[in-house]
This record gives C-alpha cells, sequence and structure tokens, in this order.
C-alpha cells in the first residue's frame, strides 16, 4: 500500500495538481461522492427490485476509486503513508478494545 500512496504523490505532480489548494480538496470531495455512488449502484441495494445482481468486478473497481479519492485527499492534507498508517493501526486497536468491551 505504502507503493500505491508514494505512486499517487508521483502522479499528482506530474498533473502538476496543487493538493494543497482548496479547489483540489473540492474536486477530490465531489469525485469521492461520485465514486460512492457508484460504488452503491453496483450492489443490490433496493429491497423492492427483484432480480439485482451483483457484480464482484464492478464493485471492486468502484472500491479502488473511491480509495484513489481518499488518498487524494491524505495528500491534500499533507499527511504522509507513515502517519495514516500509524492511525490506521491505532483505530484497528481501538475498534478491537471496543469489541472485547462490548461497544
Amino acid at each position: 500500500m505504502e507503493d500505491i500512496y508514494k505512486k499517487q504523490i508521483e502522479f499528482q505532480k506530474l498533473l502538476e495538481n496543487d493538493t494543497n489548494s482548496q479547489e483540489f480538496k473540492n474536486q477530490m470531495f465531489l469525485g469521492l461522492f461520485e465514486e460512492v455512488t457508484e460504488l452503491m449502484r453496483e450492489t443490490p441495494f433496493k429491497s423492492h427490485k427483484k432480480n439485482q445482481v451483483f457484480n464482484k468486478d464492478k464493485f471492486v473497481e468502484e472500491c479502488v476509486d473511491v480509495q484513489v479519492y481518499l488518498i487524494n485527499l491524505l495528500l491534500s492534507a499533507g499527511v504522509t503513508w507513515e502517519e495514516f498508517e500509524k492511525l490506521i493501526r491505532d483505530k484497528q486497536i481501538i475498534n478491537f478494545k471496543r469489541q472485547d468491551e462490548g461497544y
């Protein structure tokens, strides 16, 4: 995952995007919302609709798109891979502890 994160930094530099700008953040939020909507459409979420089909490949493709936008948002906040990895690991510890405590 670290390589993916670093490659996204490289890609944003190639595009000459100012990842610190509010415009960049706004574009990433809009893109993220759209990708989450597309992701939802790839699941059989309509309880009233019969014969819904789950397409794993399209679902995973949309998950990847969501992840790219999330990485870009982290970049826009100046978060390094090391910081992000630590925060994820810390959150996992909290989540497991919550379950142990009957959260």
